[in-house]
């Protein structure tokens, strides 16, 4: 059988992709959240995803399932957290079975996140003998000095060893691949955003209408950051720049919206005390709201007048994609992963140095020129038409799978003829 039949055979039934996330919604992962969004838009071309995740009983369920879940083909492991390596061993384990079952094993594997404790996992991947896809969706700073610097290109090397495809979602992380040694072959595909969802408001009597269903006031300006309430994230110089704005404009509203330590055991628990603390400390606490998870991101991101993101570093931000979908004029402080896909400084995004004083600076020149806020607003979402559709990205994945089980086929053929 030759590459074309196989192709034609393909293409004549589901590609069964088995995506393992140790965390998927109700536990939150945004990598994860995004990806749910793409489950129908796989479906009608030709791929069927099926969730392998855990089920924890130690964590609290944060996330939101966008999609009913008749149309999900969940699998859920118990564990205790995602830390505990006894859960994590069962649920790899579980992971492994699942696949070598006739009746369940998939055409593909394709892991959205991965942990360091799973090296001792690859002699079992290897036996699978399936095609392994391996999501990167964090670019991973070296660190500074000594030991750890010296073995990091190793470390990176081995991590990604069993995969046969990566796929990135920038292209400066494609090119920290090429740098570090990795000849595997890295695909990048860029996270898409429903623009059907995220749009912007219509006019100002619905911003009021919205506002009110969301308990926010109407009439004072709101800035908002979307995003876990983590260090990397710099939650905390922005709230430092909040106590400024507020010299020069005491009516505005801070919205942080995003999961705490107290939904997410995963993150920091000192660091959630020093926010709340911050925000004790500000001029005026009650013009700081902290929100936690919320199912409705569009709406308050809708109902808002200037996106921030004081990130250090990122892949590629679902939150900056969505604000943009919305018509935000976004201030945006340098992050690892900030590249010529999310535009033009200054065309498309105001970028400014991560300082509390010049991050105020940026938010209060956006709320007084607001000729200026109008015409990044119109550009921001007319870029994001232009370069970010879901449909582009949908295509993008469906087209990576099958050629990654075309490309496994031809390897198998040749294998049998040798």
């Amino acid at each position: 059988m030759d590459t074309q039949e196989f192709s034609e055979i393909i293409m004549n039934k589901p590609i069964r992709v088995c995506l393992s996330s140790l965390y998927f919604p109700p536990w939150f992962s945004g990598a994860a959240l995004r990806f749910q969004r793409y489950i129908p838009g796989l479906a009608e071309r030709g791929v069927h995803i099926t969730i392998f995740a855990g089920e924890f009983s130690d964590e609290m369920p944060t996330g939101t399932l966008l999609l009913p879940s008749e149309h999900l083909s969940i699998q859920r492991i118990p564990m205790s957290t995602a830390s505990d390596k006894h859960s994590l061993r069962q649920y790899l384990k579980a992971l492994i079975d699942y696949c070598s079952q006739p009746s369940t094993r998939p055409d593909i594997l394709h892991f959205l996140s991965t942990k360091s404790a799973w090296f001792f996992l690859y002699p079992a991947l290897y036996r699978l003998r399936l095609p392994l896809i391996y999501s990167h969706t964090l670019i991973n700073n070296p660190p500074q000095a000594g030991i750890k610097r010296i073995l990091f290109p190793f470390v990176q090397r081995f991590a990604v060893s069993p995969a046969h495809h990566i796929v990135v979602n920038s292209q400066r992380a494609k090119q920290q691949y090429i740098d570090l040694g990795i000849t595997k072959k890295t695909t990048y595909i860029p996270n898409g955003v429903d623009l059907d969802k995220f749009h912007p408001i219509s006019s100002s009597d619905d911003k009021r209408v919205l506002r009110k269903k969301l308990n926010l006031p109407t009439g004072t300006p709101i800035v908002t950051f979307v995003g876990s309430i983590i260090s990397r994230k710099g939650v905390d110089t922005l709230i430092e720049s909040w106590r400024i704005v507020l010299e020069q404009s005491p009516n505005a509203l801070l919205l942080l919206i995003g999961p705490t330590a107290n939904e997410c055991s995963q993150y920091s628990a000192s660091y959630n005390a020093f926010i709340e603390q911050l925000i004790q400390q500000s001029p005026d606490p009650s013009k700081i709201i902290l929100t936690g998870q919320v199912s409705n991101v569009v709406d308050y991101l809708r109902s808002s007048d200037i996106f921030v993101f004081p990130s250090l570093n990122e892949g590629m931000p679902n939150a900056v994609l969505e604000a943009y979908g919305c018509g935000l004029p976004c201030v945006l402080t340098e992050f690892t992963g900030l590249e010529d896909s999310f535009g033009d400084s200054n065309s498309h995004y105001i970028l400014v140095e991560r300082k509390p004083v010049e991050i105020a600076k940026a938010i209060l020149d956006l709320l007084k020129d607001t000729e200026k806020a109008m015409r990044l607003s119109r550009q921001v979402r007319i870029f994001a038409e232009q370069t970010m559709s879901i449909d582009a990205t949908l295509d993008q994945y469906a087209r990576l799978y099958f050629d990654t089980l075309i490309d496994h086929k031809k390897r198998h053929l040749a294998s049998k003829q040798a």
